[in-house]
This record gives C-alpha cells, structure tokens and sequence, in this order.
C-alpha cells in the first residue's frame, strides 16, 4: 500500500505525503510530534512548530511511507499523536487535524462543526454501549 501510495504521487508529481501514527497514552494530553523522510521534511516539520522525532520506530504503512520515501527523496512526514485508546478520541482528532492543516497548504478545519459531530457520535456510542452491554455479558459466561 506504501509503495503504491508514493509511486501514485511520484506519477502525478505531489511534493508532501503526510500521514499518522497514534500512540497509546495514559492522558491523552503529550505534546505532538512529527517524523520526517528527507532534511526538507524535517525543516517543514520544524517550521509548523511541531517537535521532530529524533530517534524512534514507526510501525505499519506511515513507517513503511518514511522509509521509502528516505531512500527515493520523496519528502513524507508522519505526525504522531497520543491517545488514551479507550474509545473515539476527539479531542486527538482536532488536534491532529490542526497540525495536518498547517502542514498542507490550502487545507483547514473547522474546529466547531468537528465538535458537534464528535458530540453526537459520543452520544450514540454511549447508547450502544449500554444496549450492547446484557448481550456482551450473557455472551461470555
């Protein structure tokens, strides 16, 4: 899926992959951070004002993503973010989407309209999570 992902935008000549990797934490609340593939990468990276990611393993397709774009220039920066795991995690989300905004250019979020329906997606989850809840127990005696 990488190779297919950087070889699609070498074809059609995009500058920047960027990508995400989430990283279980107890509060959710550590400072964000970013990897890049080239020096470029890096200096955007530090440019946005996140921290860059010295020395680590990113795992799956955005480590996969980093690696071959080191080795063929492409510029790739993946943003890691923390999260708590224990279910949909909002508040990582806006965060995440404010961080990919400022790396990409011409792209935004709106922050409120992202809150509203994180709200209401709580809400139905919390729902099913109780009507659920009789059929898990039952289920696993």
């Amino acid at each position: 899926v990488a190779k297919t992902m950087l070889n699609w935008a070498n074809k059609h000549k995009i500058g920047l992959i960027v990508s995400s990797v989430a990283i279980k934490s107890s509060d959710g609340d550590e400072k964000m951070m970013a990897i890049g593939s080239t020096d470029s990468a890096r200096a955007k990276v530090k440019e946005v004002g996140l921290k860059v990611l010295e020395h680590g393993t990113v795992p799956g397709i955005p480590g996969i993503l980093l690696n071959e774009g080191s080795m063929t220039g492409q510029d790739v920066i993946v943003i890691i973010f923390h999260t708590n795991v224990e279910g949909p995690d909002f508040k990582s989300s806006a965060q995440l989407c404010m961080a990919m905004s400022q790396l990409i250019p011409g792209a935004s979020c709106d922050i409120p309209s992202l809150q509203k329906e994180a709200e209401k997606a709580e809400v139905v989850i919390k729902e099913t999570e109780e009507e659920s809840r009789h059929l898990k127990d039952s289920m696993y005696r």
